[in-house]
């Protein structure tokens, strides 16, 4: 049986927790699988642009822990919609101090290009530590990840993917860093909200408009060359607004929208089913998994 919780009231919840919190998503689902989602032992954290809001849910019982109001403005529709985690070993190293739980989570809003930097603590609540700008970047950062020291934003009505040293942005003097195209691509890449991307090249792409998500091989590398071509695409998959990985379980997850309820989906990277893990009436527009 497949687990789902609503959540429909916009008191912020802090739960005393060891870590973090997460959020809701709704969209009419893609065909699910009978089979209980694979047990996960990581941290999913849901990104709420409407009310600006961080959620932490329960993988394993797709229940909700915990809930904290963002402490920037609403911007409606053009809110909070990118995600990523820098954990503290790497932040140290960068020159910030540890963050009172595992690490930062990075998040950028549509209607501008800036980078939020918080600290969420289940009993000192959201914190702003950092906002910083992205340079050549007007707005409309819709996806983000972090990896290993390197950030990449995705400004969606460009359709290109900006690459970061993250130290270099926290410094104040980013180095030149690459941009990828991804107009002149051989798939539908006009509304691209979500990605990730595996260490190997594998490139998993949330296209909002198309309802699609597309799996592509090396990636973002074969933009460079206008050469990508999709391995896979799931199709039907209503208003896909991000994606992530979730290492423990080794599955994707991703966020979906629909007639006014966002989905939380587990997938298998094997057979491509999908399998519902929960549901909301909150605007969810990202999910980063923490190990």
């Amino acid at each position: 049986m497949v687990t789902t919780r609503f959540h429909s009231h916009l008191i912020c919840v802090i739960l005393v927790s060891a870590l973090w919190i997460s959020g809701c998503t709704t969209q009419a689902p893609p065909p699910a699988s009978s089979s209980e989602p694979t047990r996960s032992e990581g941290t999913y954290i849901l990104l709420s642009e409407r009310p600006p809001a961080f959620l932490q849910i329960d993988p394993s019982q797709g229940t909700l822990l915990a809930e904290a109001a963002l402490p920037i403005p609403d911007y409606e529709n053009q809110g909070p919609e990118g995600i990523a985690f820098l954990p503290n070993a790497e932040a140290q190293r960068m020159g910030l101090d540890a963050a009172s739980g595992a690490g930062y989570l990075l998040v950028t809003v549509q209607v501008h290009a800036q980078l939020y930097i918080f600290d969420w603590h289940p009993t000192n609540g959201v914190q702003l530590v950092k906002q910083l700008a992205l340079p050549g970047i007007k707005d409309d950062i819709a996806a983000l990840q972090y990896r290993d020291g390197t950030l990449w934003a995705m400004a969606t009505s460009e359709r290109k993917l900006h690459q970061f040293d993250l130290q270099q942005l926290l410094a104040g003097d980013p180095a030149t860093q690459p941009v990828y195209n991804l107009k002149p691509l051989a798939f539908k890449t006009k509304d691209i909200e979500g990605l990730f991307m595996q260490p190997d090249g594998t490139g998993l792409l949330a296209n909002d408009s198309a309802n699609q998500l597309i799996f592509v091989a090396e990636f973002p590398a074969c933009a460079t060359t206008q050469t990508c071509q999709p391995t896979d695409t799931l199709k039907k998959i209503d208003q896909p607004s991000d994606v992530g990985w979730d290492a423990s379980s080794a599955q994707y997850v991703y966020v979906s929208r629909n007639n006014g309820t966002s989905r939380v989906y587990t997938l298998d990277p094997t057979t491509k089913d999908s399998s519902l893990l929960y549901e909301s009436d909150y605007d969810l527009e990202g999910i980063v998994v923490l190990p």
